[in-house]
């Protein structure tokens, strides 16, 4: 039980850490009516973000794990913990609890920061979820009630797809509060709920409309590929004008070319290299290392490219497979088949490919970025090994 529950705890800090995390002060977050209060009904009984243990647990929980087998919270610190239902072990609640006093805390009085439902459908847990959510809702449904996600993260691999809808409300991230719903095969298998870090007032959550600019359906209409990507786009070369680029060039075929090197910096076994051209930028990653002060190994072979398409209108660029950088994320799905991940935020749009080796490491990544207008701003190439 404690290493399911350990994993669990694992899987939901990995959630949260989508969006950008903060430390919190000593100040106590009150209830809110933000993202409809923050609270879940399960079983008949309400899990409340900011109550405490205790209130949940009336009403047939029990805590069956903490973290290194605590009883208390310490001083302004923090415990990860399970709660369990009494007359169904399988029935679990991973929780976060927060301590805003100056003395230590009996882990029932914590107060409940986070909290994370899985598998709600498969252990029979009834839950109903603000705006008349429950286990059996679609994509579609949570859209419809919440509206269009302040982060929308979808991921493909073994023939499995995971998306992720996350909601945020305004403010820093001392005052943010945010719900993440997670589907895989369009099935909701998973809600985090997580509280404000800071004492604030109610607010709306946040609102961000992109389906005008990329549409719902540009990854779920796609299936399967027009051609094989793991050979056409995480094999192929990119080309930069007059110069083509692929996992046996050298940094020399851009130096030979007029890329001027700008900066570098590196680590033990590789070298991130900036190079300019006119108005015009890009970075490798090279295989080897360089001494500042020496002449640099023309002849290291390129690992990565990075391409900021910004400044480098004039010069014209086919990514492999023949498209060019105008392309949209719709024409780059119809030529390379369904990304790995889409991760579309108020900015825009990421998308990556990946080719994974048999001991499930990246081999092989190409993605692109695309601003809130559907322009591609960005590509990178990690080339296969």
């Amino acid at each position: 039980m404690k290493i399911k529950a350990a994993y669990a705890v694992c899987v939901m800090l990995s959630i949260s850490m989508l969006a950008a995390c903060g430390s919190g002060g000593k100040d106590t977050p009150k209830k809110t009516d933000s993202l409809a209060d923050m609270a879940v009904e399960i079983n008949g009984s309400t899990l409340q973000i900011y109550g405490t243990a205790n209130e949940f647990m009336q009403n047939n929980w029990k805590i069956s794990y903490t973290e290194n087998d605590k009883k208390k919270v310490d001083d302004l610190g923090e415990l990860y913990a399970t709660i369990t239902n009494k007359e169904d072990e399988n029935q679990e609640i991973n929780v976060l609890l927060k301590n805003w006093e100056d003395d230590a805390v009996k882990v029932n009085d914590a107060q409940i920061a986070r909290f994370s439902i899985s598998h709600m459908e498969e252990i029979g847990m009834k839950i109903k979820l603000p705006k008349k959510i429950t286990e059996k809702s679609t994509i579609r449904d949570v859209i419809k009630a919440y509206g269009q996600p302040s982060a929308y993260y979808v991921n493909s691999f073994m023939g499995s797809v995971d998306s992720y809808l996350i909601y945020e409300s305004k403010g820093d991230y001392q005052k943010r509060e945010m719900i993440t719903f997670s589907f895989e095969n369009t099935k909701l298998k998973r809600v985090d709920f997580e509280g404000a870090e800071k004492k604030k007032k109610a607010n709306k959550s946040t609102v961000f409309t992109f389906k005008d600019v990329f549409g719902y359906k540009a990854f779920t209409d796609i299936t399967e590929p027009s051609v094989i990507y793991d050979d056409v786009l995480l094999n192929g070369k990119v080309r930069i004008g007059s110069i083509e680029i692929g996992k046996d060039s050298a940094l020399g075929t851009l130096m030979d070319e007029g890329w001027m090197i700008d900066s570098t910096y590196g680590d033990e076994t590789t070298t991130e290299i900036y190079l300019t051209k006119d108005d015009a930028w890009l970075s490798v990653t090279a295989a080897g290392v360089y001494q500042e002060g020496t002449q640099i190994d023309k002849t290291m072979p390129i690992i990565s490219i990075n391409v900021q398409i910004i400044g480098l209108d004039d010069i014209e660029m086919v990514l492999p497979g023949g498209l060019n950088t105008s392309a949209s994320a719709k024409d780059i799905m119809k030529q390379y088949g369904m990304a790995h991940s889409l991760y579309y935020t108020k900015d825009g749009l990421e998308m990556n490919y990946a080719l994974y080796t048999d001991d499930y490491d990246i081999g092989a990544q190409t993605s692109f970025q695309y601003n809130k207008k559907g322009e591609m701003t960005d590509f990178s190439i990690t080339f296969r090994k």
